[in-house]
């Protein structure tokens, strides 16, 4: 406390999960309430988020995710609080989706406040949803198109599309999402596409723009 000012008290937590028999710092709680906190915890400020196949809980341990399957194939996948009487929200598996097969991982953002779901279409074809944590509730948040017009001048011109794979990778912050993004177009022995790392930015208001794309590095 600062001379004349009423003192200021707070409480961090260090966070610690087990890996391989060690305990190992796995974020810091930030208990600050003033103004210029600058978040929650020291996870949610940095990139990356957590990425998994399988049944799993968040980083903030607030909400559990399953996956239902059957065979080679995911049928479900959905979400909920960590409550005894939580009601789970369905990511993937309603009445218009189709078995998909695998792999289907989900991408948490590093404050748990978004979530991709990459799932897949078959071998030359994925895609991914997003999702969006608003008032307890996880909404969907529309993918913006990549490249309609060089698409659109493409199949003007007699290319048809062969592969596209749309992959939720990581997150570049908690707004910024980072999608792996190949596809190709072919017309007779002539061929063209893209093989790019994407960053898709999401608003407050939940619209998402493609904020910039860079080539993916040739892979060996």
């Amino acid at each position: 406390a600062e001379a004349g000012q009423k003192p200021e008290s707070w409480t961090d937590t260090i966070v610690f999960k087990q890996r391989g028999g060690r305990l190992l710092v796995d974020d810091m709680r930030m208990g600050g309430d003033w103004d210029f906190n600058t978040g929650t915890s020291l996870r949610g400020g940095l990139p990356g988020g957590l990425r998994e196949g399988d049944d799993h809980a968040s980083f903030d341990e607030r909400w559990k995710v399953s996956f239902t399957r059957d065979g080679d194939s995911v049928t479900r996948v959905v979400i909920k609080s960590e409550g005894k009487d939580a009601k789970a929200t369905t990511l993937f598996g309603g009445k218009s989706d189709e078995p998909c097969p695998m792999p289907v991982w989900v991408v948490w953002s590093p404050d748990c406040q978004r979530l991709a779901v990459r799932l897949g279409d078959g071998p030359r074809f994925s895609r991914t949803r997003i999702f969006r944590l608003v008032k307890n509730a996880w909404v969907p948040v529309a993918m913006p198109a990549f490249y309609p017009k060089e698409k659109k001048t493409m199949e003007e011109n007699g290319f048809k599309e062969r592969d596209s794979l749309v992959d939720a990778d990581h997150w570049h912050d908690a707004r910024t999402l980072v999608v792996k993004y190949f596809a190709s177009y072919t017309k007779g022995d002539e061929g063209d596409g893209y093989h790019q790392f994407v960053s898709v930015r999401i608003s407050d208001d939940g619209k998402a723009v493609v904020q910039g794309a860079v080539d993916v590095p040739g892979e060996e």
